[in-house]
């Protein structure tokens, strides 16, 4: 008689550097993790900046995933928890936390440092080596036509998308900056559903380049721009410690609109070539002092050097036009804030911060 048994992994004494499916902050990676009977032990490494402090939680916990069942930490070593740590030099350093000890079935845990926003958390940790993590197959569809034009609209654009491999213990939230007409910076921010999907609107009045918590991104009044984020191969990629790398990692964001759309590459690629804004300290201490037409000169005939080395540059048609939209958003943005600017560079030049404290007073240029 032939007898056939499913054997399921067993879960090793020591699992190097664990993959997992989600993290809060790189900050924090696990070298690797002991397991016996008395203790659970986590051999974490580090990586912040120099001189700067991290802490963690003298109530940080491990969970096996999926339950509320909470083990918390017993003792540390090399860090002391409840404490300010001020990282060395070379911003890395290694520590111990211990925990009580998991039962042999448990092979997934999180590591919750605190259960509030800003905290050191890595969820779904596989306690097996030959654990895998799942990534979405997608592929970067390509931009069938022109960008828009430049011109103003009070139509807010709209950014919507997907995190893919999103637990609602993430509480990941979603968040575009811009400056409106007097030069205030602005954002708007939505929470990520439970399945993964959000949606905001942001009345950046422009098409544009701007700046969110997914990083730059292009957005234009009165149209639709989806971002879909695989965060399996997103932590992957971040890593410095993990082994399960894989090629392509990097590409784990994907764009797509109403044919106009740019890919984040194309962003990347933009922004590596062009500098539009240029240096700003040097600029705002450059204007400083000149009367409204003075200013506006200077502003036109910067706008036109640097107009004029974009059109002039071997960029695709794609990069040029997204450089001359926020080159043209930038000028505007300038052009219509000249006091706020000579209060700028009032406030460089004399190495003043707070901006309460200013008694300057600039002309007033005629409308």
């Amino acid at each position: 008689m032939l007898v056939l048994f499913a054997c399921k992994e067993k879960r090793p004494a020591v699992i190097e550097t664990p993959v997992f499916d989600g993290w809060s902050t790189t900050t924090l990676e696990i070298e690797k993790i002991e397991m016996n009977d008395s203790a659970t032990i986590f051999h974490i490494k580090a990586f912040y900046y120099p001189n700067q402090w991290i802490r963690i939680y003298e109530g940080a916990f491990i969970r096996p995933s999926g339950t509320d069942e909470k083990l918390t930490v017993v003792k540390s070593e090399g860090i002391e928890l409840g404490k300010e740590f001020y990282m060395p030099e070379s911003g890395e350093t290694s520590f111990k936390l211990y925990f009580p000890p998991l039962k042999p079935e448990i092979t997934k845990i999180d590591f919750i440092e605190c259960e509030d926003a800003g905290c050191f958390n890595i969820w779904g940790i596989y306690l097996t080596s030959k654990a895998k993590v799942n990534v979405v197959s997608m592929t970067q569809k390509k931009c069938t036509q022109p960008l828009p034009a430049f011109e103003y609209s009070a139509k807010p654009a709209i950014l919507s998308g997907k995190f893919f491999g999103y637990s609602k213990d993430m509480n990941i939230e979603v968040t575009v900056h811009y400056a409106d007409f007097s030069g205030e910076s602005q954002s708007v921010k939505t929470s990520v559903a439970d399945d993964g999907t959000f949606s905001l609107e942001a009345h950046v009045g422009f098409p544009g380049i701007y700046y969110s918590s997914l990083g730059d991104i292009f957005l234009c009044p009165g149209q639709e721009v989806k971002w879909f984020v695989d965060l399996a191969k997103q932590n992957r990629y971040e890593s410095r410690l993990r082994k399960d790398k894989e090629p392509g990692d990097s590409l784990n964001i994907f764009t797509e609109g109403n044919g106009f759309f740019i890919s984040k590459a194309d962003i990347l690629k933009t922004r590596e070539s062009f500098n539009v804004s240029g240096d700003y300290a040097d600029i705002i201490t450059k204007l400083f002092g000149k009367n409204p037409q003075e200013y506006k000169d200077f502003i036109l005939n910067e706008y036109e050097e640097k107009l004029n080395a974009i059109r002039q540059s071997n960029s695709s048609e794609s990069e040029k036009t997204l450089s001359e939209a926020s080159l043209m958003s930038l000028t505007f943005q300038f052009l219509m804030n000249y006091e706020r600017y000579m209060y700028r560079g009032y406030m460089k030049i004399n190495n003043i911060t707070n901006w309460d404290t200013v008694t300057y007073k600039p002309e007033t240029p005629n409308k």
